[in-house]
């Protein structure tokens, strides 16, 4: 493991589009080789790099793949855009919701009426890396939805359901007592690269 190279690059070296920086470390793995790397040194704008062999652990995994493989997906089944259950979400939407890909799913969030509130209720990733809001549509066109700013869900402290391990169950509510037009609601997801595979 004392090997070390010189590289110049015509670009910087990046990971999904992110500029990896002098100490960043990476996994290599073609045909039968596989190793991880460590960048010791990098010029100005990402030219001329130093990079070295390091002692590392096993291969990187991500959080997508691992949850994907817990549910005994593989193969086109546990791509992300794949729907194995057939119900028209995607494994990339239950992994953020908290859902079971294998099982057919009415929903990604619950939503009930209590008196004069609207109750909206969804698993929510706790390890974080998966933004989550709440947006409203007067007309379910694709392109209506608009976030609300300040729509804040708490973690219920008593769900209504067992969230998975993981996750966590939480709820936000909105008065609409006093909505003289209809208006729908929903939870919306956005899941950070570095979960991905």
């Amino acid at each position: 493991l004392d090997n070390w190279a010189w590289v110049s690059l015509n670009g910087t070296l990046s990971y999904n589009g992110i500029p990896l920086a002098e100490g960043s470390q990476f996994y290599v793995e073609t045909g039968e080789f596989s190793h991880w790397f460590e960048i010791t040194y990098q010029g100005s704008g990402g030219y001329n790099l130093a990079i070295q062999a390091v002692e590392g652990g096993e291969p990187p995994s991500d959080a997508f793949s691992d949850w994907a493989s817990g549910y005994g997906l593989a193969g086109a089944d546990a791509a992300p855009d794949a729907s194995p259950a057939g119900d028209g979400f995607t494994n990339l939407q239950k992994f953020a919701f908290g859902l079971n890909p294998t099982v057919p799913a009415a929903s990604l969030a619950d939503v009930s009426r209590d008196g004069d509130l609207l109750v909206l209720r969804w698993n929510q990733r706790a390890g974080g890396g998966i933004d989550y809001v709440v947006e409203t549509s007067d007309s379910l066109a694709a392109d209506s939805w608009t976030v609300i700013p300040d729509a804040e869900p708490s973690v219920m402290s008593t769900p209504d359901v067992t969230p998975p391990a993981g996750y966590e169950r939480v709820e936000w509510t909105v008065d609409v007592s006093g909505e003289n037009s209809r208006a729908f609601y929903r939870a919306s997801a956005t899941v950070d690269a570095s979960l991905l595979p």
